[in-house]
């Protein structure tokens, strides 16, 4: 399925060709009012390409897979203050917990509102956080152009378009922090607010924070493990979680398998590196063997020693083993390893976070440098975003196109037909809500 040349398509270049050039430009001896204007206009291009990339989630159409059943409907059924202690899927989801408690109190017909309007609204964030945790022009617009890219290197219905995967950005958003304690800068409030708030979003960013920890003492840097001592109680709050019974998703049906754990190198190096620029990729079943899946742990574990070994004098390129091993944890919990994310199609929203991350490192670094350096980073994001057009377009086309009654209308017949079920987005979901609970009755 191709995307057609449309007024669409026409707003998603010109707001890329305007990121790429405030990037290229980037002069980081502006005037502090200078600055502010520079990073409001690129913060309005970041917005357009994020309202665009998915156009379909500003109708507020639906309410996305398993979100409904155990979250929303646990809500339903036992109110908005017990939704904020749902631990449904072994590990504490915060977005998910309050948006369920938010939909819940407005009202049954507010769901898709509340379920998209939560995804979109951390995605429309990321500019004023960046600019709170980023002094530096350059690395301000590089950021930022760097996780526009990536969103079109992913599906986006599945990856802002709804609360349930705002842990996707977690790892993203601790990239700003790690950035930050890497170049030695001075810690602020939005940087220890990030902190305390990220490990409550679910186990991404909490597998990012730990990893990061880890390298600090085998590093002995202790000035990269200080600050985290803002992450405790979430950290904490996870390993509780994570010791509660799996009854839902996760380790409760996806058992860990050898070969999983075995592919993680090869899926890293194929599905994350290069089907950023091959995304037929993320479409082919891969059937790695013995040789292969030896040749990837070889070059993936080079990649990630010279990483380190860089990093004594390009900081920024320790992101790179961070984020490896941050996608390989999180691979093992959520599906067994990769197993299953070798087959075609599967898994997207775990790609975002891994491939946002180093096209970050790609951006600041090349930041580091002459101007050249921009101008092949912007290079490689613009042949990204033009290898990627077509991808949301088959997803959408193939999953999450509306195709029934509209959830409006499902909700005005429940008010007479409590046991109906409310179908959601993929089209296979249900949301059976109960007829009498403790909350609803």
């Amino acid at each position: 399925m191709s995307t057609p040349f449309n007024a669409f398509t026409l707003v998603e270049f010109l707001a890329f060709a305007g990121l790429s050039f405030l990037y290229v430009r980037a002069d980081d001896s502006l005037s502090p009012r200078g600055k502010t204007e520079y990073t409001i206009i690129a913060g309005i291009l970041f917005a357009i390409l994020v309202a665009v990339r998915a156009p379909a989630l500003l109708t507020f159409y639906r309410v996305w897979a398993e979100i409904g059943p155990l979250y929303f409907g646990y809500a339903y059924a036992n109110g908005p203050l017990a939704a904020l202690f749902n631990p449904a899927s072994n590990y504490y989801d915060l977005a998910a917990n309050l948006s369920s408690a938010v939909a819940v109190s407005a009202g049954l017909q507010w769901w898709p509102v509340v379920d998209t309007g939560s995804g979109l609204l951390v995605a429309l964030l990321f500019p004023f956080v960046v600019a709170g945790t980023t002094q530096s022009i350059s690395w301000r617009t590089g950021i930022l152009l760097a996780v526009a890219t990536a969103l079109y290197c992913v599906t986006a219905s599945e990856t802002f378009g709804t609360a349930l995967h705002i842990k996707g950005w977690g790892p993203v958003y601790a990239a700003l922090v790690f950035g930050s304690l890497e170049f030695k800068q001075p810690l602020n409030r939005v940087h220890i607010g990030l902190l305390l708030v990220l490990p409550f979003t679910g186990t991404p960013a909490a597998f990012a924070l730990i990893i990061w920890a880890a390298a600090g003492f085998v590093l002995r840097q202790p000035y990269l493990v200080r600050p985290l001592v803002w992450s405790i109680p979430g950290l904490a709050t996870q390993i509780g979680c994570a010791l509660l019974p799996a009854t839902n998703t996760g380790l409760a049906v996806r058992p860990f398998t050898f070969l999983g754990f075995a592919s993680l190198p090869d899926l890293f190096l194929l599905k994350v590196g290069g089907a950023i620029l091959w995304p037929a990729l993320f479409f082919s079943n891969l059937t790695p063997g013995t040789l292969e899946l030896i040749a990837a742990a070889i070059v993936f574990l080079g990649v990630l020693g010279a990483a380190v070994f860089l990093a004594r004098r390009q900081p920024i390129l320790l992101l790179v083993p961070i984020v490896a091993l941050q996608f390989s944890a999180t691979a093992i919990l959520a599906v067994g390893g990769a197993e299953s994310l070798l087959q075609s199609g599967s898994g997207f929203r775990y790609y975002f976070a891994p491939v946002a991350t180093l096209l970050i490192v790609l951006a600041i670094w090349a930041s580091s440098w002459r101007l050249v350096t921009r101008v092949a980073a912007v290079a490689i994001c613009l042949c990204a975003v033009l290898a990627n057009r077509d991808y949301n377009a088959m997803v959408d086309g193939l999953f999450f196109t509306p195709s029934h009654t509209s959830w409006s209308s499902q909700a005005t017949t429940h008010l007479t037909s409590p046991s109906q079920t409310l179908v959601n987005y993929p089209g296979a979901g249900g949301v059976q809500l109960p007829d009498c609970g403790e909350y609803h009755c």
